[in-house]
C-alpha cells in the first residue's frame, strides 16, 4: 500500500473551503483543491468528518432540502 500523501486535516481543510465557497465537497473537488490523491480515500475522509461534525454538509443546499423536506412533511399531516 502507498503512503497517503495527503493528511485527514488537509482533506477536512479542503472541504472547508469548498463549503466556504458554497460548493459541493466531492472527491474530485477535493483532489482539484489538493493537487492529487485517492478519490475514494478524500471522499471517506470528508464522509467520515461530516458525520461526525454535526452541522456539516457536502452539499451546500443540504440545508434548503431538509427545510422542503419539513415543509413537505406538515403538509401530508
Amino acid at each position: 500500500m502507498r503512503p497517503q500523501k495527503y493528511t485527514d486535516a488537509q482533506v477536512i481543510a479542503a472541504g472547508q473551503q469548498l463549503s466556504a465557497q458554497g460548493k459541493a465537497v466531492t472527491a474530485y473537488a477535493l483532489r482539484a483543491i489538493l493537487g492529487g490523491g485517492d478519490p475514494k480515500r478524500l471522499h471517506s475522509v470528508w464522509e467520515k468528518h461530516a458525520v461526525t461534525n454535526p452541522g456539516v454538509t457536502s452539499l451546500p443546499w443540504a440545508d434548503e432540502i431538509q427545510r422542503m423536506e419539513h415543509d413537505f412533511s406538515s403538509r401530508l399531516s
